[in-house]
């Protein structure tokens, strides 16, 4: 398997966004990764020559030279070859859903930020939209979305989101979100967002006391 060879070479902005979880989960499962982080030109350089299928990153360039695309699927990969993503299909399921209610969860926030993307190029021309949009997000979206998963949380004897004995590549997924969504880079959304829901907040807690990410972060 991936995991007995060479290293993957993983490409991404040198910051967390979508290339944390990737990286804790490497680091915590021994998958062998080069993590490559890239400049602005860099990726503009790698689009253009269409390296990136999606014109995005991260990219897992695996060792035969193929490329993965997509941070969830990368995720997926990873755990597939490092028993972090069920094997049964059942909770397989329950592992996706959550990854599902992740992009759920962020969609509101990443439209308001990332406008052109999404073509909401309105909230640059009228910039006065973007207070009250992220007040809805800050005072009902997020907060629904969290007690979701505070609800989910109160049903893990294991203290993991999926119940699993140990992390899957969901809870992987989540943390460096939820960090950054409590962080501060958001105006508009509050960072004491996750204070109501100890039990996603001890999520954080739990994960980023795993040994291999605490040497990851010691480095």
């Amino acid at each position: 398997i991936q995991s007995r060879m060479s290293s993957a070479k993983l490409y991404y902005f040198d910051l967390a966004g979508k290339g944390e979880a990737i990286r804790l989960a490497c680091a915590h499962s021994g998958f062998p990764l080069e993590d490559i982080r890239i400049t602005r030109d860099e990726f503009t350089a790698m689009k253009e020559s269409g390296k990136l299928p999606f014109g995005q990153v991260p990219l897992l360039e695996l060792p035969t030279g193929q490329c993965l695309s997509q941070s969830a699927a990368i995720m997926r990969y990873i755990g597939k070859q490092t028993d972090m993503y069920p094997k049964d299909d059942v909770t397989a399921c329950l592992v996706d859903g959550i990854i599902d209610e992740e992009i759920d969860l962020f969609m509101g926030l990443a439209v308001s930020r990332y406008t052109a993307r999404f073509g909401f190029n309105i909230l640059n021309e009228k910039p006065e939209l973007v207070p009250p949009v992220r007040a809805a997000l800050n005072d009902e979206v997020l907060p629904r979305h969290l007690a979701c998963l505070e609800n989910i949380m109160s049903r893990s004897e294991t203290g993991w989101i999926a119940n699993t004995a140990g992390p899957t590549i969901a809870d992987f997924i989540l943390v460096p979100r939820l960090q950054w969504l409590q962080g501060g880079d958001n105006e508009g959304i509050s960072t004491e967002i996750l204070k109501p829901f100890p039990l996603v907040s001890g999520l954080i807690d739990k994960l980023m006391a795993l040994p291999a990410v605490e040497a990851y972060y010691n480095k």
